[in-house]
């Protein structure tokens, strides 16, 4: 997603990552496998839990409020 950057919006499907060995963060399961619009949050560094990936925002209405306050990119698809 090279065209994305702060200010971004976007219609996408959570997916999250269940290959990588992580415990899936409390409140996202209820999420997964729905459709939401996020805001680009901002570029993850080698400190943060997946560097090199975008943070993303939800910016919906629909979110729940016990969901996680971000999702990383990967864990993130293009809604169809």
């Amino acid at each position: 997603m090279t065209t994305d950057r702060i200010g971004s919006r976007r219609p996408m499907t959570v997916a999250i990552r269940r290959d990588m060995g992580r415990k899936v963060r409390p409140g996202a399961e209820q999420v997964d496998g729905h459709t939401y619009v996020f805001t680009y949050g901002w570029l993850m560094a080698a400190e943060d839990p997946y560097p090199g990936e975008i943070a993303w925002v939800p910016a919906d209405q629909h979110w729940p409020a016990d969901a996680p306050t971000w999702i990383a990119g990967g864990d993130l698809r293009k809604a169809t």
